[in-house]
């Protein structure tokens, strides 16, 4: 459970980095928060039929290899770049996930990569 756990130094790093954000809360203000998320997040439902969410990772994934084909076969080369591609497609599950929408094109994909970029780059400096 580390993972959900916030203390006043990762509020200040992730505040240093992006500013003010629900991804900074701590104590109070971070638990009711985590307490509604974590509910919704059971393996039981996620893994449910009826929720879906297999279902779209798979298409995702069967997208994500198409596009990584297409592009090799374009470039004529063994080597791709998949940060490129995966950024969008992850984009696409969690969107999926939180808010049961499939509004991808509407994702800027170059700022979600730069942002995921970033937040690792904060975990290790941790």
């Amino acid at each position: 459970a580390a993972f959900v756990e916030r203390d006043e130094f990762m509020s200040s790093v992730i505040q240093q980095g992006e500013g003010p954000s629900i991804t900074a809360l701590v104590g109070d203000e971070w638990k009711w928060r985590k307490d509604a998320i974590l509910k919704e997040f059971t393996k039981r439902k996620l893994m449910d039929a009826k929720a879906g969410l297999v279902t779209h990772i798979t298409q995702y994934c069967h997208e994500l290899c198409n596009a990584l084909e297409a592009e090799s076969l374009r470039k004529n080369c063994d080597t791709v770049r998949v940060h490129d591609f995966v950024g969008h497609f992850v984009g696409g599950v969690i969107q999926w996930l939180l808010f049961a929408s499939e509004e991808r094109a509407h994702m800027d994909t170059k700022r979600l990569a730069k942002c995921m970029n970033d937040m690792i780059g904060f975990a290790f400096h941790l």
